[in-house]
């Protein structure tokens, strides 16, 4: 479901770069809502306050003519009692419904069935959007499910665009005709990165991307050697202070990535082949374009993506190199570009390499673009890691000019060229309301009304997401994913390096608890210096905890790490992928090892983590009676879980959106789980999608499950649900949905005990 929502979204928000009406874009909403919700009728209607009215403001499948005619006061029909009681209606024969109010002349009077779900956007209620259809039964909880999702978003796109605002009440002629942007001012592209961004382009080396170096000769080879050395000295300079600024803008990126470029400056072999190129005659300059360029060959011909990919690392190296003996010649000024505070730029190029992203300040910076890369290119983590729009892969990159003023939309991968000013004023008003929107906090502990003290605590992949996890209240670090430092280096990461991270995050969490799990690489994460072998199905190959076996020392330089970090702190180690006991003793066995060795030196350090395990393997159900002993809590997966449980690989939108967590089999799996680790006295915390859904938050509770771990922006929502729960009524209600027929009869079930909650 969730797939098939950001892809509507995404047709939405597109929506607003082509039209210049908006009736007419409220017009092509509710055409495409009908048209993907599979039903003959979708209608808005927006609130007007002046009036005190609602207002048929887009239709598509009634009579076009009540448009912007028909109104209801808030309190009058289904539609006025959902916008008035804040809640969804799915009504059946809504013709005879006591509170239907007919709208005379709109046909409607054919359609058997009604949803109604009202617009709001932090508690300001918008508008209502309602489906009708032929068919004598009530609309499906999955749909139901769908449009309460989409609602939410639908209401802030229009409530930041401000349509509804312009909208008037009054009968008058339509809209004028829509304008669209013209085909040729739209590019696209893949996203690396989503978001908005609007901003001047402003290219990145351009002369230089393909180091067009013309076969020239010197007339003096000691001039040229002594050029190249000058050249040299001040690329490694400069490579050397990219490395610390990447250091002080993303902590878990180290210096790695410029570590190599310094390399590439060092290595004796390239440098052995550029002097010889210039004793043979040749300027420095087309003597590194020429050995850079038989270089890029060979690592281009070999199998081994790895080597594949130094080709970007060396290109970057190289036109540093190339642009600082241009320098040192005198042939080339550069200025550098020091924009005024404040003034944004989009930076292009027909390949970004990771440098880029240093070469400008990144408060002047809104997005990138580029033709050529992939999105696990190092520039693409980087830019992820930033939280940059970032666009790969954009075709016809040459129809875009030096200071054009473009829309980079990485949530529809479209590109808009010097768009008109009320296209942009629209996409600048979406950034806003985005920008703006705070995060609530809430620091108290969460109880259900029965007593039970649940734990809502915060997943967290980046030192960068240290602030909100303090502004949200969460209660700890339910989840550290420890594996971006090691995928953005080339080689693993340092103990020391580690230390300083794992250091900040169990600073800023005092005495709260910080789950880091262990590296868990593999499968979609593959990491280039750990020659990971091809594997038919890679999701249930060498990853996680499986990758221990060879690879002792990488493991044993992070679990020291963790324990020198959490001296003061209540660390927790989570093991990924676990299918076996002896893998939990060999990793508490690893770090009892570990810990004797810092004692040895004198090292202060915890000796005594609390260890846990990821349940994301079904058998490991069937193990818990011996492997509950030796551990200390545990943690629920639930993707993996139920891409393992259904046998349906979870990256393929055909089969893993049509499951469910409301699954009797699924939920019975759970209980059995919850009431191991009950019996045992073990703490069980849920770290997966399942956590920040409100309808399955309930059945967590009924399994015993006292912790949930979940994006920071959900804390305080999850905690505010928690209070209005009872730990008791959660249990029946598991035990209920268990013995139900399927997932849409638990899903009704559960919004009983629930309520209509947003």
């Amino acid at each position: 479901m969730t797939a098939k929502i950001l892809q509507i979204l995404k047709e939405i928000t597109s929506l607003f770069a082509y039209g210049k009406d908006n009736r007419q874009i409220l017009s092509k909403i509710v055409t495409l809502l009908a048209r993907r919700l599979d039903c003959e009728v979708c209608s808005i209607y927006a609130y007007d306050e002046k009036s005190d009215r609602l207002v048929l403001a887009a239709s598509e499948g009634l009579n076009p003519k009540v448009i912007g005619k028909f109104t209801l006061a808030p309190s009058e029909g289904i539609t006025g009692h959902a916008f008035t009681k804040n809640e969804i209606l799915n009504v059946l024969d809504p013709q005879r419904d006591p509170r239907h109010v007919p709208a005379s002349g709109s046909g409607e009077e054919k359609f058997n069935s009604m949803l109604s779900c009202p617009l709001v956007v932090g508690g300001r209620k918008y508008g209502v959007i309602n489906l009708q259809s032929t068919a004598s039964k009530r609309f499906g909880e999955d749909l139901v499910e769908l449009i309460r999702s989409l609602s939410i978003q639908v209401a802030n796109i229009i409530e930041s665009s401000k349509l509804f605002g312009l909208l008037s009440v009054e009968p008058g002629r339509a809209g004028a005709a829509e304008q669209e942007l013209p085909v040729e001012k739209v590019l696209k592209g893949s996203p690396a990165n989503e978001g908005l961004a609007i901003g001047k382009v402003v290219f990145l080396d351009r002369s230089y991307d393909d180091m067009e170096i013309a076969q020239e000769r010197h007339d003096s080879e000691t001039k040229e050697l002594v050029v190249l050395d000058k050249a040299l000295a001040a690329a490694k300079k400069e490579t050397s202070e990219m490395g610390e600024r990447a250091l002080s803008m993303i902590s878990e990126a180290d210096a790695s990535i410029f570590s190599v470029h310094l390399l590439f400056l060092e290595d004796k072999s390239i440098l052995d082949k550029v002097r010889g190129r210039i004793s043979e005659g040749f300027t420095a300059e087309y003597s590194v374009k020429s050995t850079c360029d038989e270089y890029l060959a060979k690592f281009n011909k070999m199998s081994s993506e790895v080597f594949r990919g130094k080709s970007a690392d060396l290109k970057d190296v190289m036109i540093h190199l190339l642009k600082e003996i241009k320098k040192a010649k005198g042939v080339l000024q550069e200025a550098g570009k020091n924009p005024p505070k404040g003034l944004k730029y989009i930076m292009a190029a027909r390949e970004l390499l990771p440098s880029d992203i240093l070469r400008m300040p990144a408060s002047n910076v809104s997005g990138y673009i580029c033709e050529r890369g992939g999105v696990t290119a190092h520039f693409a983590i980087l830019a992820r890691a930033l939280d940059i729009p970032a666009m790969m892969g954009v075709a016809d990159l040459s129809r875009i000019r030096e200071g054009d003023n473009i829309i980079l939309d990485c949530h529809a991968g479209n590109i808009y060229i010097n768009p008109d000013a009320e296209t942009e004023e629209r996409f600048r008003e979406v950034i806003r309301t985005r920008a703006g929107a705070g995060m609530e906090s809430d620091a108290a502990e969460a109880f259900t009304r029965d007593g039970v003290r649940i734990s809502v605590m915060a997943n967290l992949s980046l030192l960068s997401e240290l602030p909100l996890l303090k502004l949200s209240g969460a209660d700890g670090v339910g989840l550290y994913r420890s594996e971006f430092m090691y995928m953005i280096r080339d080689y693993p990461p340092s103990e020391d390096s580690q230390l300083k991270i794992y250091s900040r995050i169990c600073k800023a969490c005092g005495k709260r608890p910080v789950t880091f799990r262990m590296l868990d690489a593999g499968s979609d994460k593959p990491l280039p210096y750990l020659n990971f072998t091809e594997e038919e199905n890679p999701s249930m190959g060498v990853r996680g905890i499986r990758l221990l076996e060879g690879n002792e020392e990488i493991f044993r330089a992070q679990i020291s790490a963790i324990l020198r970090a959490s001296v003061s702190s209540r660390a927790r180690i989570l093991i990924p992928m676990v299918s076996s006991l002896e893998q939990v003793r060999k990793v508490k066995s690893l770090v009892a090892e570990v810990s004797a060795s810092l004692s040895a030196k004198g090292v202060e350090h915890n000796p005594a983590p609390e260890i846990g395990v990821m349940i994301e393997i079904p058998s490991i159900a069937f193990s818990l009676d011996r492997i509950l002993p030796e551990i200390d809590f545990g943690s629920i997966g639930t993707n993996d879980l139920m891409q393992f449980f259904y046998a349906s690989d979870r990256s393929n939108e055909k089969v893993f959106p049509h499951l469910s967590f409301h699954d009797p089999s699924f939920l019975g799996l759970l209980r059995q789980i919850g009431d191991a680790f009950s019996k045992a006295g073990r703490k069980l915390c849920v770290c997966g999608e399942m956590a920040s859904d409100p309808l399955a938050i309930p059945l967590l509770l009924g399994a015993g499950v006292s912790e949930l771990s979940l994006n920071n922006r959900a804390v305080s929502r999850t905690k505010r649900l928690i209070r209005g729960l009872s730990a008791d009524a959660a249990r029946s209600l598991l035990d209920e949905c268990i013995g139900m027929d399927g997932a849409e009869q638990a899903r009704s079930a559960c919004r009983r005990l629930v309520g209509y909650w947003r």
